[in-house]
């Protein structure tokens, strides 16, 4: 049984449900042009639908519609999909849009590629981890991708100073 650390509960992940979080979260680094064409090249040919969770404001769904059949995109905060279906590319129709936990997201497989894009830390993996596995089609991948953060200073004591994280 996996359990996730204290500063990884509900508690301190409903800080993606803050409007001012959600104002300022698209100046996260990009994904690399590189991470969506490893992610064409790992999604099952016969099935090119997509599962992204953790899907925030759809920086791998929104590209990745315009490349699969269907994409599934579940975040539970509101405010995170309200906004990205604002941003470029958020209404394509290949796209839709869930706002529910992972754990418990209404979706149906099988997919041909589940996507995680920093956050899969966030879930139960005790529950997920299985729930991917019945999603998946038979020749699908769980792609967990990360953003390029290069930094030239310390951030370790601005962290410790301004985080709202006290259990680390």
């Amino acid at each position: 049984m996996l359990e996730k650390p204290a500063f990884r509960d509900e508690k301190y992940a409903k800080t993606f449900q803050d409007a001012s979080v959600v104002q300022v979260y698209h100046r996260r680094p990009p994904y690399s042009d590189d991470v969506f064409d490893k992610l064409d090249e790992l999604i099952d040919p016969e099935l090119d639908a997509l599962l992204d969770v953790g899907t925030g404001l759809g920086d791998i769904a929104r590209p990745m519609a315009e490349r699969v059949s269907r994409v599934d995109a579940v975040d539970f905060s509101e405010r995170m999909i309200a906004r990205a279906r604002t941003l470029p590319g958020g209404d394509q129709p290949a796209i839709t849009w869930i706002v529910s936990s992972v754990e418990t997201a209404p979706v149906t497989g099988p997919y041909g590629l589940i996507t995680a894009g920093t956050c899969l830390h966030w879930f139960d993996l005790n529950v997920v981890m299985p729930f991917f596995a019945r999603l998946l089609s038979p020749a699908g991948y769980l792609a967990l991708a990360d953003r390029i953060w290069m930094t030239a200073i310390d951030d370790g004591p601005i962290i410790r100073e301004y985080s709202t994280t006290r259990t680390m």
